[in-house]
């Protein structure tokens, strides 16, 4: 970066005094920024590990979780990850990522949640859901956010969880799912974990978390319908009901 910027100085009439202030100011935003970023995914990085600790074992036993899961979901690599799940209630994203073994969770960390922009917009609720890996699902100007933003986190290396839904969805109703599973799978790689989860009717009945295998988002590169391609991808979560 400084040694294009000294060409730059070279060949520009401006104050070379002038230039030389901006190159170095602007390399000292863009390491502010860098530290900025490695000291935030420390941080929720750190939380979410905490949580899954703490949290994990009393959630699956009090909440009386049934867990389903395939053997290829305790052996993953460090990859680019998007977990895709229906949408029950709040607590989902809780509920689903504390069913997996911590080495599968670890290998998932940092994690980001797309989460509706009404709740982030609460001032009092926005330091946990920060801290907690959410940010918003819909785009805003000048915020890490929507689909763009999600895709700046996963080539950070954060794993993504979605819900295409886009609400939370009773469990007869039927609700066409949104079309940024479809940008995402479109715009990288992915290895998708489908996962379905239901909850009885009391605390007795329990709640059923059931993962599917992972597939890889290329294996939709043919579908030029991006509600077709949505469509087909949460078909997997539906299946797993």
């Amino acid at each position: 970066m400084i040694i294009g910027s000294i060409s730059h100085i070279n060949s520009s009439s401006r104050s070379r005094l002038f230039i030389i202030i901006e190159i170095v100011l602007g390399n000292w935003i863009y390491n502010l920024k860098r530290k900025r970023q490695f000291i935030e995914n420390s941080i929720i990085t750190g939380m979410l590990a905490m949580s899954h600790i703490i949290s994990a074992k009393f959630f699956v036993r009090h909440l009386n979780i049934r867990i389903e899961m395939p053997e290829e979901l305790r052996n993953l690599s460090k990859d680019r990850y998007l977990v895709v799940a229906n949408h029950r209630k709040r607590i989902d994203p809780w509920v689903i990522l504390f069913t997996l073994p911590y080495k599968t969770y670890r290998d998932l960390l940092s994690v980001r949640f797309f989460t509706a922009n009404e709740y982030i917009d609460i001032w009092w609720l926005r330091p946990f859901l920060w801290i907690n890996g959410c940010f918003r699902a819909y785009k805003v100007d000048n915020k890490i956010s929507g689909v763009k933003g999600s895709l700046l986190f996963s080539d950070r290396g954060h794993s993504l969880v979605i819900f295409p839904e886009g609400q939370i969805v009773l469990e007869q109703e039927h609700v066409k799912p949104k079309l940024g599973i479809a940008h995402l799978a479109k715009s990288r790689n992915f290895t998708i974990l489908p996962v379905h989860i239901s909850y009885g009717k009391n605390l007795k009945d329990g709640i059923r978390v059931k993962w599917g295998k992972p597939f890889k988002s290329k294996e939709f590169t043919e579908y030029e319908n991006l509600d077709q391609l949505a469509e087909t991808i949460f078909d997997r979560v539906r299946r797993l009901d």
